[in-house]
């Protein structure tokens, strides 16, 4: 099957929820396409999948199918945020922002601060500043990890003690892959 399943993170209601869409491809002539309407596999929070299809009616606009049932929804997307308006309810979804890493460092101590740093999304590690043992400081910047022509440092939030690097430079590493681990 070509393509795979996009997985997305949305904050709602001050709770994360987890949604992966799977599209379900029809096969014309021996090769793969959409149908007329967009057929997907959903799974939200680790439920259960379900079989929703989704024809675009104008730009912001979706008739959409859902266990027999259809509604209309409008969705409405700026930036990280997308508006979503379904069966009469309004929903604001933002999508996962990184972690604030001064709240972080001196939220409730180090104890309970991340210890592992993850990629906030695909790309390159093109560069690594420190060695596993080393000695770092809290904001210093750990690694620079270059996706969609940006670059994005990697930053320790705490001092600490590097205690394991995963990845080399010029790596390519998938999103939410743990690039450093600190102590």
């Amino acid at each position: 099957m070509p393509g795979g399943s996009y997985t997305r993170t949305y904050l709602y209601a001050q709770q994360r929820h987890t949604i992966i869409l799977t599209p379900l491809w029809d096969t014309i002539e021996g090769r793969h396409t959409f149908a007329q309407s967009q057929n997907w596999r959903i799974s939200i929070d680790d439920g259960p999948q379900e079989h929703i299809s989704c024809l675009t009616l104008s730009a912001h606009s979706y008739l959409l199918t859902r266990a027999g049932q259809q509604s209309k929804l409008a969705a409405l997307r700026k930036g990280e945020e997308t508006l979503i308006a379904y069966r009469g309810e309004s929903y604001m979804l933002e999508g996962r922002r990184a972690p604030d890493i001064a709240t972080t460092a001196q939220g409730s101590g180090q104890g309970n601060a991340q210890k592992t740093l993850k990629a906030p999304m695909a790309g390159t590690l093109v560069k690594i500043q420190v060695h596993s043992g080393e000695q770092v400081e809290a904001h210093q910047v750990l690694a620079v990890l270059s996706a969609m022509k940006m670059e994005h440092s990697i930053i320790a939030p705490y001092a600490g003690r590097v205690q394991r690097i995963n990845y080399q430079e010029g790596a390519v590493v998938p999103g939410g892959a743990v690039i450093i681990e600190i102590e």
